[in-house]
This record gives structure tokens, C-alpha cells and sequence, in this order.
């Protein structure tokens, strides 16, 4: 229970880079989606589960600001 506490906790963190990166200038905002798209695959491989969480976690996000971030779970 710990271990998915912790794993929630993370991807809090990234929504919320994310959402501090959106309102930077536009080339940080690609450097930044670069290196969370390379840290989403690594994510991805380690567990299924996570993996679910963070697309539900996605789908509220979605939900809370629109359609802003479609791509967020996105390029597999």
C-alpha cells in the first residue's frame, strides 16, 4: 500500500511540473516533454498496474482543465 501511496505521490508531481512548465517559454516546454516522454516509457515497462493508475489519474486531470492534456498519457 506504501509502494502505490508513493507511486500516486510521484505522479502528482509530474502533473504538477507539467502544469508549472505549460506557463514557460515554449522551448522549455518541448525540452521538458522530451524528457518526460523518455521517463513515461521507463515508467510504463516497470508495472501495468502503475500504469492504470496514472491513466486514471490522467482522465481526472482531462476532466478538471479540458482536453489540454490529451497527449499527457500518451506517444507509446
Amino acid at each position: 500500500m506504501c509502494k502505490m501511496a508513493t507511486t500516486l505521490l510521484k505522479i502528482e508531481q509530474i502533473l504538477n511540473t507539467k502544469l508549472e512548465i505549460r506557463n514557460s517559454k515554449q522551448s522549455q516546454t518541448t525540452q521538458f516533454q522530451m524528457f518526460q516522454t523518455r521517463k513515461f516509457r521507463a515508467f510504463e515497462n516497470s508495472n501495468l498496474f502503475r500504469i492504470s493508475i496514472f491513466e486514471i489519474r490522467v482522465f481526472r486531470v482531462q476532466t478538471l482543465f479540458g482536453s489540454g492534456y490529451a497527449g499527457l498519457g500518451g506517444k507509446r
